[in-house]
């Protein structure tokens, strides 16, 4: 009968016309809500907002907390703000090949939105990071937080960071940074098979205090052979 083939007909639509699953993070994440720490943990195009309370301008993901981060969903952010990950705490943002992890604005301009820094003030309390196939657009506003450089993402001091396979892209700015207050391991930093186009500048790393003997022999396949800088990069593209 007709009616049951309109039936069939609006169902379908109605399955895709459903709006994917949305989270707005409006304040630092203290682990006390375990809804807060997986970010795209349900079905469809998943969006996560932040948008700080109260005039703030960053989120803080706590010492202790560990946010995860799954594939498909995409980080927006709503303006000048950053996404500080503390000393002690953890952030992964794995994507694959066919599902990716996007970092963008809610504005499509370069400097839109901030930083996504790691803080490690020391080597027993570090912020650990790993992002892999990601695209990361649109920050490194570099008036965002109070760290001199203006990289969309930033290790700073001890921390630990890892970024694979990822697309960097169109940020004011630098597109990955390293600052550092002490000499940490020169693996934990590590650029590798990252894309890197459409930004101000493509690589900072800054030196406060001392770095040891023989970090000149590191390999280094794309970027800044003739430093001595505690940061392992393998066949990066910058462009």
């Amino acid at each position: 009968m007709h009616w049951r083939k309109y039936l069939v007909v609006i169902v379908t639509l109605l399955a895709f016309s459903i709006p994917g699953w949305a989270l707005d993070i409006t304040e630092d994440i203290d682990g006390t809500n375990a809804n807060l720490t997986t970010w795209g943990d349900q079905a469809g195009e998943d969006i996560v907002y932040i948008s700080p309370d109260g005039g703030a301008t960053t989120i803080s993901v706590l010492n202790g907390v560990d946010l995860e981060i799954y594939p498909g969903v995409e980080v927006r952010f709503t303006g000048e703000y950053s996404l500080i990950i503390d000393g002690g705490a953890t952030l992964t943002a794995e994507g694959t090949v066919s599902d990716s992890i996007t970092f963008t604005s809610s504005t499509h301009i370069p400097g839109a939105w901030g930083q996504i820094i790691f803080e490690g003030d020391n080597a027993a309390t570090r912020a650990v990071g790993n992002f892999q196939y990601c695209t990361v657009e649109y920050g490194g506003d570099p008036d965002s937080s109070s760290y001199p450089d203006g990289a969309a993402i930033l290790a700073y001091g001890y921390a630990t960071l890892r970024v694979e396979n990822s697309t960097i892209r169109y940020c004011d700015g630098t597109g990955l940074g390293a600052h550092y207050v002490g000499n940490p391991n020169p693996d934990s930093v590590y650029f590798n098979h990252n894309q890197i186009y459409g930004c101000s500048q493509e690589f900072v790393h800054t030196i406060d205090e001392h770095v040891s003997s023989g970090l000149d022999t590191m390999p280094f396949s794309c970027f800044l052979p003739q430093f001595q800088i505690p940061v392992r990069l393998y066949a990066c593209n910058f462009t």
